[in-house]
């Protein structure tokens, strides 16, 4: 596998987690009452790491062999999974309403 392609593979993995985190976490304080914050934000950025690092060790573990010809189904993976959290992270509570 060509490393730069994985790089910008991981590249995109980052900024995809970027974008979808910060709303997230605002989606949290903006809808738990303020006794449970400090409970609801530990408990959600727990469950982000496990999954994330989860998420790019199966990447690693479907991508480690050199001659592999998985990049296209690993991407295609990847693609699917972020339309599927682009659409969920639409229905979160506590979106501000637009001016």
């Amino acid at each position: 596998m060509n490393i730069v392609a994985l790089a910008l593979l991981f590249t995109v993995v980052g900024l995809g987690f970027g974008l979808v985190a910060a709303p997230t976490f605002s989606s949290v304080y903006r809808t738990v009452p303020g006794e449970a914050v400090a409970q609801a934000t530990t408990t959600m950025f727990i469950v982000v790491q496990v999954s994330a690092s989860f998420g790019v060790t199966m990447i690693g573990f479907l991508l480690s062999d050199a001659d592999s010809q998985r990049f296209g189904a690993v991407f295609a993976i990847l693609t699917v999974a972020a339309v599927a959290v682009a659409t969920i992270g639409r229905l979160l509570p506590g979106r501000p309403d637009a001016a």
